[in-house]
Protein backbone atom coordinates (compact mmCIF):
# COMPACT_ATOMS: atom_id res chain seq x y z
CA UNK A 1 0.00 0.00 0.00
CA UNK A 2 1.00 3.46 -0.93
CA UNK A 3 1.35 6.52 1.56
CA UNK A 4 -1.99 7.89 -0.25
CA UNK A 5 -3.76 4.76 0.17
CA UNK A 6 -6.96 5.34 2.57
CA UNK A 7 -5.97 2.18 4.57
CA UNK A 8 -2.33 2.52 4.92
CA UNK A 9 -3.03 5.99 6.23
CA UNK A 10 -6.48 4.88 8.60
CA UNK A 11 -3.76 2.22 9.97
CA UNK A 12 -1.22 4.64 10.93
CA UNK A 13 -3.80 7.05 12.30
CA UNK A 14 -5.36 4.12 14.57
CA UNK A 15 -1.51 3.54 15.74
CA UNK A 16 -1.13 6.93 16.71
CA UNK A 17 -4.71 7.19 18.87
CA UNK A 18 -3.95 3.64 20.67
CA UNK A 19 -0.03 4.65 21.42
CA UNK A 20 -1.92 7.32 23.84
CA UNK A 21 -3.96 4.83 25.51
CA UNK A 22 -6.50 1.52 25.00
CA UNK A 23 -9.44 2.06 23.30
CA UNK A 24 -12.83 0.58 21.84
CA UNK A 25 -13.26 1.02 17.64
CA UNK A 26 -16.51 3.77 18.46
CA UNK A 27 -13.73 5.71 20.28
CA UNK A 28 -11.03 5.63 17.82
CA UNK A 29 -13.78 7.07 15.00
CA UNK A 30 -14.73 9.54 17.75
CA UNK A 31 -11.42 10.58 18.01
CA UNK A 32 -10.86 10.77 14.55
CA UNK A 33 -13.14 13.40 14.14
CA UNK A 34 -12.79 15.16 16.99
CA UNK A 35 -8.75 15.96 16.10
CA UNK A 36 -9.23 15.94 12.64
CA UNK A 37 -13.22 16.88 11.94
CA UNK A 38 -14.80 15.91 8.47
CA UNK A 39 -11.42 15.49 6.61
CA UNK A 40 -10.97 11.96 8.32
CA UNK A 41 -14.14 10.92 9.34
CA UNK A 42 -13.79 7.05 8.09
CA UNK A 43 -16.91 5.18 7.71
CA UNK A 44 -17.15 2.57 10.50
CA UNK A 45 -17.53 0.29 8.00
CA UNK A 46 -13.52 0.88 7.16
CA UNK A 47 -12.58 1.38 10.74
CA UNK A 48 -13.22 -2.26 11.74
CA UNK A 49 -11.84 -4.61 9.04
CA UNK A 50 -8.41 -2.28 9.64
CA UNK A 51 -8.45 -2.96 12.72
CA UNK A 52 -8.67 -6.72 12.69
CA UNK A 53 -6.22 -6.67 9.97
CA UNK A 54 -3.59 -5.04 12.38
CA UNK A 55 -5.17 -7.73 15.19
CA UNK A 56 -4.17 -10.63 12.94
CA UNK A 57 -0.67 -8.41 11.48
CA UNK A 58 0.24 -8.92 15.30
CA UNK A 59 0.27 -4.36 15.93
CA UNK A 60 -2.60 -4.95 17.82
CA UNK A 61 -4.40 -7.08 20.89
CA UNK A 62 -7.93 -7.11 21.77
CA UNK A 63 -10.13 -8.23 25.14
CA UNK A 64 -14.06 -8.21 25.18
CA UNK A 65 -14.56 -5.84 28.07
CA UNK A 66 -17.61 -4.04 29.48
CA UNK A 67 -17.71 -0.22 28.85
CA UNK A 68 -20.62 1.81 30.16
CA UNK A 69 -22.80 -0.87 30.70
CA UNK A 70 -21.95 -2.49 27.27
CA UNK A 71 -19.67 -5.15 25.85
CA UNK A 72 -17.13 -3.93 23.53
CA UNK A 73 -13.68 -4.91 21.80
CA UNK A 74 -11.13 -2.92 23.48
CA UNK A 75 -7.96 -2.44 21.19
CA UNK A 76 -4.71 -2.46 22.83
CA UNK A 77 -1.19 -1.39 20.86
CA UNK A 78 1.79 -4.06 20.95
CA UNK A 79 5.06 -3.66 21.26
CA UNK A 80 5.52 -5.08 17.19
CA UNK A 81 2.89 -2.11 16.70
CA UNK A 82 4.67 0.71 18.77
CA UNK A 83 8.29 -0.24 16.58
CA UNK A 84 5.75 0.17 13.29
CA UNK A 85 4.21 3.08 14.36
CA UNK A 86 7.29 4.73 14.99
CA UNK A 87 8.77 3.64 11.68
CA UNK A 88 5.80 4.80 9.47
CA UNK A 89 5.11 7.68 11.32
CA UNK A 90 8.57 9.21 10.32
CA UNK A 91 7.92 8.45 6.34
CA UNK A 92 4.37 9.89 6.51
CA UNK A 93 5.93 12.96 7.95
CA UNK A 94 8.70 13.30 4.67
CA UNK A 95 5.74 12.46 2.97
CA UNK A 96 3.25 15.05 3.92
CA UNK A 97 6.67 17.54 3.80
CA UNK A 98 6.83 16.76 0.30
CA UNK A 99 3.59 16.73 -0.79
CA UNK A 100 3.28 20.41 1.32
CA UNK A 101 6.20 21.53 -0.79
CA UNK A 102 4.89 20.67 -4.04
CA UNK A 103 1.65 21.91 -3.95
CA UNK A 104 1.91 25.25 -1.60
CA UNK A 105 4.64 25.74 -4.50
Amino acid sequence: MGRGDARSSLLVLLLALLCRGRAHGYALMAGLRHRAGPALDYPEGSVYPVLQQMERDGLVRSNREIVDGRSRRVYEVTERGRAYYAEQREAWLEYLKAMSTILEG
